[in-house]
């Protein structure tokens, strides 16, 4: 396996390791995920985010490509059925509140890089479901001025992204 797929394979597990992130929107809200769903094709919501990420000035580490990562251990973990038609997580940097954040608290250095995963499922084909960890769900982060402006900065950028999408 070559160093770029080790190194995606990384971030992937690094990425959905500490965020409780299902492929199936589950039934009862996750308190701790922010999931937005749009009426568009896979790629103009990748395609949106992406211009709304580097718009703002904010640099994209990486592009995590989940289904392929995912595809490559079905087999051996996951079953025959493959859980996404399209999967992607951007990971990207803000250096003004990734320094608002460690400064005010050093453990919010878990929240860099920042990350939002666009999905699509098979049975859903005409659904783009966008999901990120939502940083007001840490504690005590209504006091946090940090968290707060990260929250805002995610509400932007998907309102961005979506505009000319209608809302499922």
């Amino acid at each position: 396996m070559n160093a770029n797929r080790w190194i995606s394979l990384l971030a992937l597990v690094l990425i959905f390791s500490s965020s409780p992130v299902m492929a199936e929107v589950p039934a009862k809200p996750v308190p701790d995920i922010i999931v937005v769903r749009v009426e568009a094709r896979f790629i103009d919501v990748v395609e949106g985010l992406t211009s709304a990420i580097q718009g703002r000035g904010f640099s994209i580490a990486h592009v995590v490509s989940a289904k392929e990562i995912l595809a490559t251990s079905q087999a051996e973990y996951g079953g025959e059925k493959a859980v996404y038609q399209a999967a992607r997580t951007l990971a990207f940097c803000s250096a003004r509140l990734s320094h608002q954040l460690v400064a005010e608290n050093p453990a919010f250095l878990v929240l860099c890089p920042f990350s939002l995963s666009i999905y699509q499922l098979p049975a859903k084909p005409n659904e783009v479901v966008i999901a990120y960890r939502n940083p007001m769900s840490l504690k005590p982060a209504k006091h946090s001025e940090a968290l707060q402006a990260v929250s805002k900065m995610f509400q932007a950028l998907v309102k961005d992204a979506t505009v000319w999408f209608p809302r499922r």
